[in-house]
């Protein structure tokens, strides 16, 4: 697993890190992705894919927190388009890993890395960005998907819930879900998240509750779900489920949870995936590596398109 530093210290163009030993390790770490993204865009063959696509995806994230936490540094409000640019670059990056198989086997699979894609997607389908939900989906988690030539993954948890929810949304043979008995919301939500209002509002809570607990624990079990502070500030996994229901905005009834509290949580009108100058650089350049990878560069095109075509109706 790897180790999750607090990111919102890390920023676009760094300047000094205090003296607080966290924030110049995060510093480091932070420069050390830069420059590995500068050797990669330089010289491909220097670099090895999944080196420089782990750092892709970190800088996405960085790129995350730093747009949801952009009122911590006194902007008047989130930067929702930061946030899209991000969630591109940890796309980008991800499926790079997913595609060079390599990054997969043996130690380099664990937990956290299902758990991690299943909540991009989550991200992706909250944004209202169907299309490349789908894609990440069907490439990750489908029937002969990348991952399922090499094992059958063990989905459990909050991951559970967002694969086997949006597999039904979305037309897509996915692995069953194994929850535990202490995971009966998320089964249930899971069966039930098309039921009728009632019962969707009661689930929907229990749910919450769920990601408050969880993201506000000190206990690696208590932060199982939700690890990283992007989702541990936003209830992905809620605004996806409210996306999928045909919500335009989050309800009264759960606005007032305060898992819902963050300035970031909230459901923007969609827009046209806009790929950061060093995402298109990196899907460029792996591109050519890795032909398969144009996959991608296409989902971002149908999404691209649909958004447009909507617009005009």
């Amino acid at each position: 697993m790897h180790k999750n530093f607090p990111l919102e210290i890390e920023t676009d163009h760094p300047g000094q890190p205090g003296n607080n030993p966290a924030e110049m390790e995060v510093a480091l770490l932070r420069n050390r992705y830069c420059k590995t993204m500068a050797e990669f865009f330089e010289a491909p063959a220097s670099v090895s894919l999944s080196r420089a696509a782990r750092a892709m995806y970190r800088l996405g994230r960085v790129r995350q927190w730093q747009a949801i936490n952009a009122t911590a540094r006194g902007a008047p409000a989130p930067n929702v388009g930061n946030l899209r640019s991000g969630v591109l670059e940890s796309l980008a990056g991800s499926h790079a890993m997913v595609v060079h198989r390599r990054h997969w086997y043996g130690t380099h699979y664990n937990k956290t890395d299902l758990s991690d894609l299943a909540l991009q997607v989550a991200m992706l389908l909250a944004l209202d960005w169907r299309d490349l939900g789908t894609f990440a989906l069907r490439e990750w988690f489908g029937q002969h998907s990348e991952l399922d030539n090499l094992y059958q993954p063990t989905l459990s948890g909050a991951a559970g819930m967002i694969v086997g929810v949006a597999g039904q949304a979305l037309d897509i043979k996915v692995p069953e879900a194994t929850f535990r008995a202490t995971e009966a919301p998320l089964a249930a939500m899971t069966s039930q998240w098309r039921d009728n209002e009632t019962a969707f509002v009661e689930l929907a809570l229990q749910l919450a509750d769920r990601h408050l607990a969880q993201s506000h624990g000190h206990s690696p079990t208590a932060l199982a779900d939700f690890d990283q502070p992007v989702e541990q500030a936003v209830p992905v996994e809620l605004l996806m489920l409210l996306r999928l229901r045909g919500y335009a905005a989050i309800p009264r009834w759960l606005a007032i949870h305060p898992a819902m509290a963050h300035p970031a949580v909230s459901m923007p009108t969609p827009a046209s995936p806009v790929p950061s100058q060093r995402c298109d650089q990196f899907v460029m350049q792996t591109a050519r590596l890795l032909p398969e990878y144009q996959a991608l560069c296409a989902a971002i095109a149908a999404q691209q398109a649909s958004l447009r075509a909507n617009r005009f109706r």
